[in-house]
């Protein structure tokens, strides 16, 4: 039943292009932190597109982008596809759309619209399809092959593996957490709802071979998918151009002063503004190693939202190499510093 479903002709354009918008922008915003400012859901958002394209950049400094992205798309290429495939238009929107506001509602009230992804969405297209499976199940001889394995590898790693590693490394019940169950008691009440005509739908689907014939896309959801991936596009080259700045801070570096002759030795860089005491985790120091017998190490310490020291273990030598990039700071405001600080040194 899965199988004939998922393969039948009907081409899904709103799970092919929540796919390749997610690609993009989550590949966009990972080689280019810039990015992260424009398209993700920040604590403020700065353009009125971050509270749609939230949905499709995936990770977080928690979790690991490509992993997030994988697991994401996999719901999306399955549940998306499948329930895009047996449900008719109709049906389909008003799935959707109720989706959207429960997913935006808790998501406001569980999150304040802070974080990435639709998870939520996905959880709710697998639970209807789950509701879909069990149902059919009871009526028919239900034929087991590849795609009903996939689905309940899908089911285990999603409703049990991930919430309890949740659970494991933060102690707590996450808001992501709840997030997906209100995804799956969405998509459970949708079919308790609709559940004749999905049946109903099912079954058709099924018994007749209309769906062998590829259907061309309404002119109007075509023009949709169209403007979304070409708006991304858009908005990727206004930002490479410098002309969005709504999300670009007006601190600046005004002095880096290295003193090596001071206990410690260390080097002062000062800000022109407060800026928020946190160093993003895609920052990093170099320290290459001299033929002295003490490993020269680094320590970042705030002295104030004005003023960061990077502080050594000792005076480094004349065989020392030393490197320091930090990115993705932002000002008191949440708002990025218009370029990243790239601090080198050879020797003292």
């Amino acid at each position: 039943m899965i199988k004939k479903i998922y393969l039948n002709k009907r081409i899904p354009w709103v799970s092919i292009s929540y796919i390749i918008a997610s690609i993009i922008i989550t590949l966009a915003v990972f080689y280019n932190n810039d990015l992260y400012y424009v398209f993700a859901g920040t604590k403020s958002k700065y353009y009125f597109w971050q509270y749609f394209t939230l949905l499709f950049n995936h990770g977080s400094y928690q979790i690991n982008t490509f992993a997030h992205l994988f697991v994401n798309l996999a719901l999306a290429s399955f549940f998306g596809i499948y329930i895009e495939k047996l449900l008719s238009k109709k049906i389909l929107i008003i799935f959707l759309f109720g989706s959207l506001i429960v997913f935006y509602l808790g998501f406001y009230l569980l999150n304040d619209l802070y974080g990435n992804g639709a998870s939520g969405i996905l959880y709710s297209l697998s639970s209807l399809t789950l509701a879909i499976v069990w149902f059919h199940k009871k009526e028919t001889i239900f034929k087991k092959n590849l795609f009903y394995y996939i689905f309940l590898v899908l089911i285990i790693f999603t409703w049990i593996v991930i919430p309890i590693g949740d659970y494991y490394v933060y102690k707590i019940i996450t808001s992501n957490t709840l997030l997906h169950f209100l995804g799956i008691t969405y998509g459970i009440i949708f079919f308790i709802i609709y559940k004749e005509r999905i049946l109903c739908e099912l079954k058709t689907r099924l018994n007749n071979n209309n769906d062998k014939k590829i259907k061309k896309p309404s002119k109007l959801l075509f023009v949709i998918l169209t403007i979304l991936l070409m708006s991304i596009f858009l908005i990727i080259a206004l930002n490479n151009q410098g002309l969005l700045t709504n999300h670009r801070s007006k601190v600046e570096v005004i002095d880096i002063e290295k003193n090596y002759i001071a206990d410690p030795p260390h080097i002062i860089i000062s800000f022109s503004g407060p800026i928020k005491k946190q160093v993003k985790e895609r920052s990093f120091y170099k320290t290459n190693e001299s033929d002295m017998n003490e490993e020269l190490k680094v320590l970042l310490e705030w002295v104030s939202n004005n003023e960061l020291h990077i502080v050594f273990n000792r005076k480094p030598s004349n065989t020392d190499s030393f490197k320091l990039y930090l990115k993705g700071l932002t000002d008191i405001q949440g708002k990025l510093l218009l370029e990243d600080i790239f601090v080198k040194d050879s020797n003292s």
